[in-house]
Order: structure tokens, then sequence, then C-alpha cells
């Protein structure tokens, strides 16, 4: 059973996104029994923000919270505007310094489902290179003012190193523009963490064209390779465990009606994403386009129980019971099955691996002691987040 809450969230989506009556949202938020502070932690996690903002203008409905929630999004607007104009800039200097990249999720999200519209809430910048590319990728933006967390002098051989010893493909970067606001640069030189994915990074700059981006004309991905992005990203990554993520999902199948289930099933299937996928597709059917489903007469009913008690949880799976909770989904979805210890050993490889840019460690061993620094990374996380104030770097000594 979905509480009203999370049900007003939902709400929210289908008057915006699926032009749906604004019946329900106005009888839920008007339900004096509505606990205000939980949609407050709702709306915080699913960062949905802009939607339920102008699904309550569109109902003229207003207390504090929306009150709040209307600040946030108009500052969300200043901040998309500014990174705008700093996106275009910088894909211009990747192009005429002749090195292809492409914009990734957010901006390009905005623009090519939303139509630029304010709903969407966006984070970071966030660029993709091809990993020939990356080295030199970094040293363009370092040289126009970008700076990257990392202790030491910038060089091409650390440049090198940084890519080499990142598990996960990406490193942020940061500079103030020239209006005072800050940007982050989410720097991909790769978008598949999981081995049993199958993404063609070199197929998504193939089959990029110039095409309109900001009112430039700037390398973009195709519409296959902007839902592959999507897919991985908040299907193979996330599992679905914010309602953004479907939101996004939404808005792709309405901006590109075109493209059937059976397009996006088998673009899907390419990928080794299928399940991924289909949970996706039956939680629309059952959450979104219909009147509810029980979940406990649907396929895979366990992985939907589990994403759907995550949307009521919201708490980000940066903690470690969250973390626990999206693996058990995450395990449930492969195509492939996949058993606990060959999951677990997964995790703790790609944890054990010692990143440049990443938060120090109590201790780093040589590289075949894969457990050891694993636990090593485990145990920094757990005194920094849970036991904060504590200098590592004091610890270290």
């Amino acid at each position: 059973m979905i509480s009203k809450e999370l049900q007003l969230l939902i709400e929210s989506i289908k008057v915006i996104l699926l032009d749906s009556s604004p019946t329900v949202f106005k009888d839920l938020a008007n339900d004096p029994k509505l606990n205000w502070q939980r949609v407050d932690k709702l709306l915080k996690y699913h960062c949905i923000r802009p939607i339920f903002y102008q699904a309550c203008k569109n109902t003229n409905f207003q207390n504090d919270l929306v009150e709040r929630v209307g600040v946030f999004t108009k500052k969300q607007a200043i901040k998309n505007l500014n990174e705008i104009v700093e996106s275009k800039r910088v894909l211009t200097i990747f192009k005429d310094s002749g090195i292809p990249v492409v914009p990734y999720k957010g901006l390009l999200f905005l623009e090519k489902l939303y139509a630029n519209k304010p709903l969407r809430e966006i984070g970071d910048l966030d660029i993709l290179v091809d990993p020939k590319d990356s080295v030199k990728a970094l040293e363009v933006l370092i040289e126009d003012g970008y700076e990257l967390c990392v202790e030491g002098n910038i060089s091409k051989m650390l440049l090198k190193e940084i890519i080499k010893t990142t598990p996960s493909p990406e490193v942020s970067l940061v500079k103030k523009t020239p209006i005072g606001m800050n940007v982050h640069i989410d720097f991909h030189w790769g978008i598949n963490e999981a081995p049993q994915y199958r993404i063609d990074l070199p197929l998504i700059f193939s089959s990029a064209k110039m095409a309109n981006f900001q009112n430039q004309r700037l390398l973009l991905p195709n519409n296959s390779s902007i839902f592959k992005m999507l897919i991985n990203h908040h299907g193979g990554r996330e599992c679905w465990v914010r309602l953004k993520d479907l939101a996004d999902l939404i808005a792709f199948k309405r901006t590109y009606a075109e493209y059937t289930s059976d397009d996006l099933t088998k673009w899907s299937s390419e990928m080794d994403m299928k399940k991924i996928y289909l949970a996706a597709e039956t939680l629309l059917e059952s959450v979104f386009f219909a009147e509810y489903l029980p979940l406990d007469k649907l396929e895979n009913s366990v992985s939907l129980k589990r994403i759907v008690y995550m949307w009521e949880y919201a708490t980000h799976w940066d903690k470690i019971m969250p973390k626990i909770f999206l693996i058990r989904i995450y395990r449930k979805l492969q195509d492939k099955n996949m058993n606990w210890s060959t999951l677990i050993y997964n995790q703790i490889k790609f944890h054990s691996v010692v990143s440049l840019t990443e938060n120090k460690r109590l201790f780093v061993l040589p590289e075949k002691y894969v457990l050891l620094n694993a636990f090593s990374k485990l145990l920094s996380y757990m005194l920094r987040v849970y036991l904060n104030p504590l200098n590592l770097s004091q610890l270290r000594k």
C-alpha cells in the first residue's frame, strides 16, 4: 500500500507529465491528515521538486512547504541558466579542439526530454568523452581553469594515473563562473561500471551527429543513445529507486512517441538490461498509467515491492542500510542470474581499487590485498560519516 504522502508525489508527476486530472492531487494536498514534514523528506530524496511545484501552481495550492519548494525551483532555474551558458562554452571549446565530447544526462535530458521547461532537478554538468581522448580532454578543462580535487601537481602522468586507477569512469572538476557561481563538471570517459552490461561506447560517438543544443550546433548523441544513457544510469545504476528516474522515462516516452515498447525492449536487451527496463514498464503500468495494481500479482513482484519500499524509505544509498536494500534489488534485476558470492566479490573488487580522487583511507596496501583494501575503504567511510568529525589525515600519520 502506497502512503498518501508518496501518492501525492506520484500524482504530481501524473498531472504535469501525463496530463492527468488534478482531482486526486488536490484531494490529497487538502487532506488534513497529510504529513507535510514527510512530504518534504520525500521531495528531497526523489528530486522532483520542480514538477511538484508546477502541479501546485496548476491547482492553486499553497502552503509553507510549497513556498519553500518554489524558492528552490527558482534557484534551480537560475542555476540551470548558468550551466547552460557554461555547457555551451565548454562543448564549443572541445569542438574547436577537435575532441569529440557529448553532453550526458542533466542538461541533455532537460532539453531533449523536457523541451527546456524548468521541471528537472539537475546537480552537475555531465559530459562524456571517448576513453582515448580522456587525458587530452582533462588537460583542456584544466587549462580553461577547472580544478581537480587531487593531491599533487597536475601533469599528464598524473592524469593518466587518474584515468587508470579510478574504478568508476568519472571524476569531478569545479570552476567559478564570471557571475560568481560554482560549476561542477562530472567528467565521464565511460558509462559502464558493471561488467555484465553491454554498452557500446564507440557506437555512441560514431552515431552522434551535429545538432541543435541550446541554440547552438554541437555534437549530440542520437535518440537510442539518449535512451541507453537513461536506462544505464536510472535502471542499471539506481534501479528506479527514485521517482525522478521514472519521470525521465515518462518524458522520454512522451517526447519520442514514435518508439514502441518493442523498440525500447530491443535496445535494453542489447545492453543485457531487459529485466531492468521491464521492471520500469511494470511500475509505470501499475502505478502511473492505471489504477494502482497490487504488486503481488505482477511478475518480478519481489523486486517491485522492494523498489516501492525504497520510495517510501526515502534515504539515499550512500548510507549503509539503503545501500544493502539497493543491492538486493540490483541482484534480482539482472538478465543473467547473479548469485550472492559473485555480486559480493564484484563489490569488494570495485571498492578495493584506490583512486587518486577519492577520500583518504586509513591505510592502503598493494593491489593484491583486495579484501583488506576494500575493508579500509569501508572503515574509513564509517569513521568519516558516522563519527564525524575525525581527521583521517591525522589518523594516517
